[in-house]
């Protein structure tokens, strides 16, 4: 980590100085929120996004690929989807679906950092 003399640091970041300063601090999102998301998404998280068979194959292949899941997981959800469909896994899960579940009471403008 870079060191800074304190003159050299308000000259070069005045404002952030200022907020350090003045104490205005740094709050975590996950502070904010009432229940905490998932850090990592399932392989049915996946696929619960997906819009058609092929996607969902294709993620399948990319998940197995990077080793997020085993082959015989990968086989697993491969004959499920393609027997009973994407809807067997659940609702699918649309643009903007953890925002609205877990930032719904975040008020996002109080957040937002006003510029003079």
């Amino acid at each position: 980590m870079k060191e800074y003399d304190v003159e050299e640091f308000k000259k070069r970041f005045p404002h952030l100085a200022k907020e350090l300063e003045e104490g205005v601090g740094v709050r975590r999102i996950k502070d904010l929120v009432e229940e905490a998301p998932p850090y990592l998404p399932s392989a049915v998280d996946y696929l619960r996004r997906c819009h058609s068979l092929e996607e969902a194959l294709e993620v399948l292949e990319f998940l197995v690929r990077t080793g997020q899941i085993s082959e015989e997981e990968e086989e697993e959800l491969r004959s499920r989807v393609l027997k009973d469909g994407l809807e067997s896994l659940g609702p699918r899960k649309g643009f903007g679906y953890y925002s609205e579940k877990f930032l719904k009471n975040l008020d996002l403008k109080a957040l937002q950092r006003r510029l003079p």
